[in-house]
């Protein structure tokens, strides 16, 4: 779905898919680090819930206020690659990020509950 926010404004080149692959394992890659930093603190339902709150209301202002934002940056002219670069980490990198430790918690969250289970959770 993020290349096709994108692709109206910077087209659908390798620079477009490249920030895009590129800019989504970097916020995975910290997203995990954070979440197996906040849970091996305390495994805990509310923040599970809050997280996953913060997430969605991330996520949801994106086909809003995308326009405005590229638009922005279209006007900027950072380039065929700086472009799409910018685009992809101002829409989409703070979202992934808050998303990815959701799984990390979860995992701690049930094996503090349910030892068993792990095996569903992952698979789900």
């Amino acid at each position: 779905m993020a290349s096709r926010v994108i692709a109206p404004y910077f087209g659908n080149s390798v620079y477009v898919w490249g920030s895009l692959i590129g800019v989504f394992l970097a916020a995975l890659s910290a997203g995990y680090y954070l979440g197996g930093v906040i849970a091996d603190r305390a495994p805990s339902g509310a923040l599970f819930a809050g997280i996953v709150f913060l997430a969605g209301a991330l996520v949801f202002p994106i086909p809003f206020f995308a326009p405005v934002v590229l638009d922005a940056i279209v006007l900027a002219d950072y380039g065929p690659r700086g472009g799409p670069l910018v685009a992809t980490i101002s829409l989409f990198f703070l979202p992934s990020l808050v998303f990815k430790p959701n799984l990390k918690r979860l995992v701690r969250l049930v094996l503090s509950f349910w030892p068993r289970c792990l095996g569903l959770v992952l698979e789900w």
